[in-house]
């Protein structure tokens, strides 16, 4: 019989809750979280040891996210409209009250157990459990939740409550309190969409100098499935003799820095196969489908963890990308089918003791040994609550499913990728995959998608066939990206919107100097006819709510006293934002592109405009009404916006675009340059 024995509840405003087993009171609360204290219960035949209704204020429409398989999740997290057809397994939610606020809910991952969201009829209940079978006696983290005037206010609320609570904190961390890893810092390249399993240490080096003979300036490579045996997890004998010394032999300052390395958190994306691998013999056990993972005890997964990534250690691979480990729980629960993409099964009557103990031990033992080996991780198929949850130093994860050359994948890639980022950017910097340069359909989509992410940018075309006038938007002469001051995510109001309404799914990223990036996208249409035709208008209000991302959170952006400057990517001009706003109109499936950015003393600094995030290619460190000092990372065209008077910098050119706005013929050179511009 299970038993309640006390609940204590930990809020940031006074006063204090009394709750059932079978409610749960947010009415009037500000942000919190709660802890079932000394429970002791075992669970039911599902796995869940309680279930909640949850008592909130009146709301008009709430996101939810869950992703596209339950428990696996997959790279597949992102915002839906809740509705009377939204399924179990929610692990986020934000919901728009009646009264204007917002309210963010954050189902929690303790050592034991952990919740999930389970709607009734279009409204919020939670259900806590392990999907297991073993009774459970201790402390269980259940929810967070924070109240707050904006969605990502409230978002960024409820993952400090959840941080800060006991099981979580320290072994997850917001995004702002840990380093993003230098590799990442630049244009890379990967193996998987051009040659999939298809590779060797001969065809990779043979890449290697490809890459470096191109005049784009890729700084890693990321070497993708298909390198390693399935029955002993090293280096192919047949196609990687020599390990992967061949290519870390070649790293160079002054072409491809680093290499990296894709490894499955079980060894294949499936587990292992029966006394595979013959040394881990002692530390593995039998799964109901048959395969193998390690025993859920510290010394098996350690033992596990360290034989996987043994051979990428002794060859001194740089950084690794871990696949795949969303699959640990749904084994770990009894599933009896070989898939990676597993439901729970119906009972827990073939589960282990405690699946979602392991999933949490396993992760932080993962974490834990990839960043004592190795200088960055690329986390991917990672979207469960045991992984976020126990994320420790680890800042980049894939945010959306994989690249393809289709357009139905292409559409979901958008989405999904900047969707999940109100959620998955609380912790991680998004990574929206690799793209080919000779995407016909969506190359430019893409680019601008990777820019605004702020995450990883790397290609995957045959290093042979890459289209470099399609890159360069993206990155300096050294392989350095311009950067955002936080992830592209969703403007506010398209935060609850689902990926087939009949609207543009507009897009923002917070750039330096106070300047914003806004990329509007037509997901609808075959990618073939100029249909349907989507319009809307960028305003003030989108600007002062790109913000929402940055952390520590700071609050909306203040419009400036003397207005916005809009410049047009597409069009190449620029003009003031209207009281209006800008249209932005799009015919059929594409992207449209803009920034706005701040008119102070009469001028408007907009950067170096062949690039897409123009305004982080510029430093302005001074300004009058006279004249007006910038420094750029790396020289080259430079647009810049006078309220009145033309603009004179010695032994500058500058080209006169109308309305205002003038070009400095600058040449695109590796070297950085300052420059004191007068208004004549």
């Amino acid at each position: 019989m299970k038993r309640l024995l006390n609940m204590i509840v930990c809020l940031c405003v006074l006063g204090t809750t009394v709750l059932s087993a079978e409610s749960l009171d947010l009415f009037n609360k500000k942000a919190g979280f709660e802890i079932l204290k000394s429970y002791s219960g075992t669970p039911d035949r599902e796995g869940v040891l309680e279930q909640y209704g949850l008592k909130v204020p009146a709301y008009s429409q709430a996101v939810y996210y869950r992703g596209e398989w339950w428990p696996y999740g997959g790279n597949r997290v992102f915002g839906e409209v809740l509705s009377t057809k939204s399924k179990e397994g929610g692990i986020f939610s934000i919901l728009e009250l009646k009264d204007g606020d917002y309210l963010a809910l954050l189902p929690l991952c303790g050592e034991q157990a952990y919740a999930w969201f389970a709607p009734e009829g279009g409204e919020l209940k939670l259900k806590l459990g392990t999907k297991g079978t073993a009774a459970v006696d201790g402390d269980l983290p259940l929810v967070a939740w924070a109240r707050a005037n904006s969605p990502y206010e409230a978002a960024n609320k409820v993952w400090i409550q959840a941080s800060n609570a006991p099981q979580i904190k320290g072994y997850m961390k917001m995004r702002e309190q840990k380093d993003y890893p230098e590799v990442f810092n630049y244009l890379g390249w990967c193996s998987w969409e051009e040659f999939k399993k298809n590779i060797s240490s001969d065809l990779l080096v043979g890449a290697f100098k490809t890459l470096e003979e191109n005049e784009l300036p890729v700084r890693y490579m990321l070497v993708d499935d298909g390198h390693f045996s399935l029955e002993s997890l090293m280096p192919k004998k047949e196609t990687f003799p020599s390990g992967y010394k061949p290519l870390t032999d070649l790293r160079n300052e002054d072409g491809i820095r680093w290499v990296g390395m894709w490894h499955a958190l079980l060894g294949d994306a499936k587990g292992m196969g029966a006394g595979d691998p013959p040394e881990l013999a002692e530390a593995m056990m039998e799964m109901n489908n048959g395969r193998w993972i390690p025993k859920p005890d510290e010394a098996s997964i350690r033992a596990f963890m360290n034989y996987l990534l043994r051979q990428s250690r002794a060859d001194d691979i740089d950084f690794v990308k871990v696949d795949f480990c969303g699959t640990l729980l749904p084994y770990a629960g009894g599933v009896s089918v070989e898939k990676v993409a597993s439901d729970y099964p119906d009972t827990n009557e073939d589960a282990i003791g405690n699946p979602s103990a392991m999933a949490t031990l396993f992760s932080r033992i993962y974490q834990e040994t990839v960043e004592d080996q190795f200088d960055g991780l690329l986390n991917c198929n990672w979207h469960v609550p045991h992984f976020i949850f126990n994320s420790g130093e680890c800042v980049v994860g894939r945010s959306g499913p994989d690249y393809k050359l289709t357009v139905d994948r292409a559409r979901r890639s958008i989405f999904n990728n900047f969707s999940s980022i109100p959620w998955l950017g609380q912790v991680s910097w998004g990574d929206h995959d690799m793209f080919h340069s000779t995407d016909k359909l969506a190359v430019r989509m893409m680019a601008i998608s990777k820019a605004l992410s702020g995450g990883p940018t790397y290609l995957s075309d045959d290093p042979e066939h890459i289209v470099p006038e399609e890159v360069w938007p993206l990155c300096y002469l050294d392989g350095k990206l311009p950067r955002p001051l936080a992830p592209g995510a969703p403007l506010p109001d398209d935060i609850f919107m689902n990926q087939d309404d009949q609207r543009l799914f507009r897009t923002m990223a917070p750039l330096p100097n106070d300047s914003v990036a806004v990329a509007c996208f037509n997901l609808l249409g075959d990618g073939k006819v100029a249909s349907p035709v989507l319009g809307t208008r960028i305003t003030a209000e989108h600007y002062s709510a790109a913000s929402g991302m940055i952390q520590p959170y700071g609050g909306d952006w203040d419009v400036p006293k003397e207005g916005l400057l809009v410049y047009d990517f597409q069009s190449g001009k620029a003009d003031r934002l209207s009281e209006e706003g800008y249209p932005v109109e799009l015919a059929g499936f594409g992207e449209y592109l803009i920034q706005l950015s701040p008119i102070e003393k009469g001028w408007s600094v907009i950067g170096r405009t062949d690039k897409y995030l123009a305004a982080a290619t510029v430093e302005v460190s001074k300004r009058s009404s006279k004249r007006i000092t910038v420094t750029l990372p790396e020289s080259g065209p430079f647009s810049i916006w006078l309220e009145t008077g033309v603009p004179f910098a010695k032994g500058v050119t500058f080209l006169d675009k109308g309305n205002g706005l003038f070009v400095a013929g600058l040449p695109v050179k590796a070297e950085s340059l300052t420059l004191t511009i007068e208004r004549r």
